[in-house]
C-alpha cells in the first residue's frame, strides 16, 4: 500500500511539475520578418500581434531616430489566460519583457486588446536594449508609457495620447506627488521588489514628466536635445539643468503644476507606409522548444527548482540538443556553480551550438587568461565567426594572443575588427601598436600611437599612449644598438661569409643576435680576436663593454627573454631563448655587468621570482658552471 501511495504521489508531483510542459501539437509557432512568437491559442490574435509588433518596430525607430539590429528573432509569448500567465511571471504585471539566456521575450496572456497600450510598452524595453539606450528606471518606464498609447495610421503617428491609469493616480494625490528625487532614486529591480505604491509612484510620475518634457509648451522645443544627451547615459537631473537650467527643486513644482491641467497635448508626426500588413506565417517547431522556453521563464521569476527539473528531464530526453546544455549552464551559472556551467557549455558546444555566446562563456569561464591554449582559441575563433562584430569576444581574443606574446595573431585580430568606435579608438590603437612594435614594425607602430593619440579624450589614455610611445623608442633605439655591435662584428669577418677562421685554420659559428637556440658547450658560438683597428668607432658603455666581453673564447650573447630569478644560497637567473630555458648562475654581484637603456648601473637591485617576460640581452661563459646551470652570467642589458 505504501508503494502505492508513494508511485502516485510521483505521478502528481509530475504532472503539476510539467502540466504546461506537454509535448502536444497544441503548441505553435509563427514568424515575421523580426518576431515569433509561441502560443496555444487557436484564433488569429497570435497573428495580430506580430503584424503590430512590426508596425510598432517602424515606428519607434522614426520616433527615437535610431535603428536597431538584431541577430535572432524577438519571441513572443501568448499564453491562454491570466491564471496559466501568472505560472511564469513576476507579481504585479500583466504583462512584462525579459532577457532570459541568450534570448528576447514579451510575455503576456491572451485578453480583449492583446495589441494594445500593454504589448506597446513592453517591445518598447525590448526596443531601448537594442538601440542601447541608457536610461534610469523612472525614464525607462515614462518613455515605455509616453509610447504605449500610439496609435499609426497610413500617414501618421499619433504620439503622447493620455494613460487612463496614470491620470487617474495623479488625480487622487491632487497634485502633490512624492518628491522627484525620490522617483530619481529608484533602481531597475524596485519596479518588481518595492511595494505597489511605490510603484505606482514610478509609473504615474516617470510618465508624467516625460510627457511634460516632451510636449510640455515650455520645453517640448528642445526635448530632442534632452533625449539625445539621457540616452547616452548622462545624469537626467543634470540634463535638466543643462538643457533646461532647471533643477530637481524647479521639477517638482513644474510637475506639481503640470498634472493639475485639464487637458494634455498629443502630436501627429507624419510617417507614411508603416500600416502596411507584415507577412506571417507558421513555421515547424521541435517538440523540446515550448518546454525549453518555460523552463527559461520559470528561472526568470525565481522558481529555479522548476526550471532545473524541467532542464534536465529535457536533456535526458534529448542528450544531442545544445539549446538544453546550454539552458543548464546558465542557469548554473546564475546559482554560482562555476564547474558546473562549464561541463554544460561543453556539451553545447560539442553538440554544436550555433550561440556565439555560447562559445565566448565557454571561454571565458574555463580558459586562463595568462595560459595559452589551442582549444580556448579555437572556441573564441568560433564566436567571432558566428558573431564577426562581438565587441566582447574580440577583446578577449586580442588579449588572450598578446598574454601569449602571439603579436602576428594579434594583429590578425585586430584587422579584422569592423566598426571601431570614437570611444574604443585609443585602447584599439594601444593594442595595434603594441603588437607591431613587437613585431618591429616601428614605423607602423609609430603611426599607431599618433591615431591611438588622436581620439584620446582623458589624461588616462594620453598617458598610457605616451608612455608606449616612449618604450618603442627606446626599443627601436635598443635594436639599433645591437645592429651596431652586429656590423662591427659582421666587418671582422674576413670572407664575409657569416664564418670566422680560429688560429688553427678551422672554422668557427659567430653570434646570433636575434637570439638563437640554447648553445651547449659543443655548439657554443666563438668570436675571432682581433677586430681591426679601422672599424672601432665611438661607441657607448654597453657596445664597449660587450666588445671587450666578446675576445673571451668562452663567450656567449644572445637576446632572450627573462622568466624568473631564483634566489637562495645560489642565485639562478631563468631566461627562455627559442622555447629553451638558460639557467644562469650570478656569482659574483660584482662580476655581472647590468645595463639598462645602454647605461651601466652601480647598484641595481633585483626582485627574486617571476620576472616580467621582457626582452633581455644576455652575455655569460660556461666554464666552471655549476651542475644544472647553463653558465655564469657577466653581461645583463634591459630596457
Amino acid at each position: 500500500m505504501r508503494r502505492s501511495t508513494g508511485y502516485l504521489m510521483v505521478l502528481w508531483l509530475m504532472a503539476t511539475l510539467f502540466a504546461d510542459l506537454p509535448l502536444r501539437a497544441d503548441w505553435k509557432k509563427l514568424q515575421s520578418e523580426h518576431f515569433e512568437i509561441y502560443t496555444r491559442e487557436s484564433g488569429g490574435s497570435a497573428r495580430q500581434v506580430l503584424q503590430h509588433l512590426e508596425q510598432v518596430r517602424s515606428a519607434y525607430q522614426v520616433l527615437t531616430n535610431s535603428k536597431i539590429e538584431r541577430a535572432s528573432r524577438g519571441r513572443v509569448v501568448l499564453l491562454k489566460n491570466k491564471s496559466e500567465y501568472q505560472r511564469y511571471a513576476p507579481s504585479m504585471s500583466d504583462a512584462y519583457y525579459v532577457r532570459a539566456g541568450t534570448r528576447d521575450y514579451i510575455v503576456l496572456y491572451l485578453s480583449d486588446s492583446p495589441t494594445g497600450r500593454v504589448l506597446n510598452h513592453e517591445y518598447f524595453h525590448l526596443f531601448s536594449r537594442h538601440a542601447k539606450f541608457q536610461f534610469p528606471p523612472w525614464l525607462e518606464e515614462g518613455m515605455a508609457d509616453f509610447f504605449s498609447t500610439l496609435k499609426i495610421t497610413n500617414k501618421e503617428i499619433h504620439m503622447g495620447l493620455p494613460v487612463e491609469p496614470h491620470l487617474q493616480y495623479l488625480n487622487y494625490v491632487g497634485g502633490k506627488a512624492t518628491p522627484l528625487q525620490r522617483i530619481f532614486n529608484l533602481r531597475p529591480t524596485d519596479r518588481h521588489q518595492t511595494e505597489r505604491e511605490v510603484v505606482l509612484q514610478l509609473y504615474a510620475q516617470g510618465w508624467a514628466l516625460t510627457h511634460m518634457t516632451f510636449l510640455g509648451g515650455n520645453m517640448r522645443s528642445r526635448s530632442g536635445e534632452f533625449l539625445a544627451a539621457t540616452s547616452k547615459g548622462e545624469d537626467p537631473t543634470e540634463v535638466y539643468q543643462k538643457v533646461y537650467g532647471a533643477s530637481v527643486k524647479d521639477l517638482d513644482e513644474l510637475l506639481g503644476k503640470y498634472i493639475q491641467q485639464s487637458s494634455y497635448l498629443y502630436v501627429k508626426v507624419p510617417a507614411a507606409g508603416l500600416d502596411q500588413r507584415a507577412t506571417v506565417q507558421e513555421t515547424s517547431m521541435e517538440s523540446w522548444e515550448a518546454p525549453l522556453l518555460l523552463g527559461h521563464l520559470q528561472q526568470y521569476v525565481g522558481r529555479v527548482d522548476e526550471a532545473s527539473a524541467m532542464f534536465e528531464d529535457l536533456a535526458r530526453q534529448y542528450p544531442q540538443v545544445p539549446d538544453i546544455a546550454e539552458a543548464q549552464g546558465y542557469l548554473a551559472m546564475m546559482s554560482m556553480e562555476r564547474e558546473t556551467a562549464v561541463g554544460h557549455f561543453r556539451r553545447a558546444a560539442e553538440t554544436g551550438s550555433t550561440n556565439p555566446n555560447l562559445y565566448y562563456d565557454l571561454t571565458s569561464t574555463s580558459c586562463k587568461y595568462t595560459e595559452f591554449d589551442p582549444q580556448c582559441q579555437r572556441w573564441i575563433n568560433e564566436a567571432l565567426r558566428l558573431n564577426p562584430d562581438s565587441v566582447d569576444a574580440r577583446r578577449w581574443a586580442v588579449g588572450y594572443v598578446l598574454n601569449a606574446r602571439k603579436f602576428d595573431q594579434a594583429i590578425v585580430y585586430l584587422a579584422r575588427w569592423n566598426g571601431v568606435k570614437a570611444a574604443e579608438a585609443p585602447d584599439y590603437f594601444y593594442q595595434y601598436a603594441y603588437a607591431l612594435a613587437n613585431l618591429d614594425r616601428m614605423d607602423e607602430a609609430r603611426k599607431a600611437i599618433q591615431r591611438g593619440l588622436e581620439f584620446a579624450t582623458t589624461d588616462a589614455q594620453r598617458s598610457r599612449l605616451s608612455k608606449l610611445q616612449e618604450l618603442t623608442e627606446r626599443s627601436a633605439e635598443y635594436r639599433k644598438q645591437v645592429q651596431a655591435l652586429t656590423e662591427v662584428v659582421e666587418t671582422a669577418r674576413p670572407d664575409g661569409s657569416g664564418r670566422g677562421l680560429r688560429g688553427d685554420g678551422e672554422e668557427e659559428d659567430l653570434p646570433e643576435f636575434g637570439g638563437g637556440s640554447g648553445p651547449t658547450p659543443a655548439t657554443r658560438p666563438r668570436i675571432r680576436r682581433g677586430v681591426p683597428q679601422e672599424v672601432v668607432r665611438e661607441v657607448d658603455a654597453l657596445t664597449r663593454e660587450l666588445e671587450g666581453f666578446l675576445q673571451d673564447d668562452d663567450a656567449v650573447l644572445v637576446a632572450a627573454v627573462a622568466k624568473r630569478l631564483v634566489c637562495g644560497k645560489t642565485t639562478v637567473l631563468e631566461v627562455s631563448v627559442r622555447a629553451q630555458t638558460l639557467r644562469l648562475v650570478i656569482d659574483d654581484p660584482q662580476s655581472a655587468r647590468i645595463f639598462v637603456d645602454g647605461e651601466a648601473q652601480v647598484d641595481h637591485e633585483f626582485t627574486c621570482g617571476t620576472q616580467q617576460p621582457k626582452t633581455v640581452m644576455v652575455g655569460y661563459v660556461a666554464r666552471q658552471a655549476p651542475d644544472g646551470t647553463d653558465g655564469l652570467l657577466r653581461i645583463l642589458s634591459f630596457q
